[in-house]
């Protein structure tokens, strides 16, 4: 079992090393809250959106191998996963800080108890 966690990493690591550049967004400099949210409810009214792959080539290759290194265990792999989704925190403000960040790879227990992300 420790071995396929450990390909897991090394798998993840080598996607993350090779994924090349992460975009940055720039953060909200707005101390008005409400006009913030008009404005993105103003973009959102106006649509002009259309679906998107949920992952892309390489990160496709990589999650069939991991698919195929933990089936026979009994483990399933869901690609981009919220962190919101697999941690909790009591506290409200730190919960926040993370509950919109995604990892690329989950892989969950027959119970969807998560053993290893990345």
């Amino acid at each position: 079992m420790e071995t396929l966690i450990l390909i897991a990493f090394v798998v993840i690591a080598i996607f993350v090393i090779n994924s090349g550049k992460h975009k940055r967004r720039r953060k909200n400099t707005r101390n008005d809250e409400s006009s913030y949210i008009d404005d993105h409810l103003e973009v959102v009214k106006h649509g002009g959106y259309k679906t998107q792959p949920l992952i892309n080539n390489s990160e496709k290759k990589v999650l069939y191998a991991l698919i195929k290194s933990f089936k026979e265990a009994g483990f399933i792999t869901y690609p981009q996963v919220s962190l919101g989704e697999i941690l909790k925190h009591p506290d409200r403000k730190a919960y926040r800080a993370i509950m919109s960040k995604r990892v690329d790879f989950c892989i969950v227990d027959r119970r969807y108890k998560p053993h290893c992300c990345g």
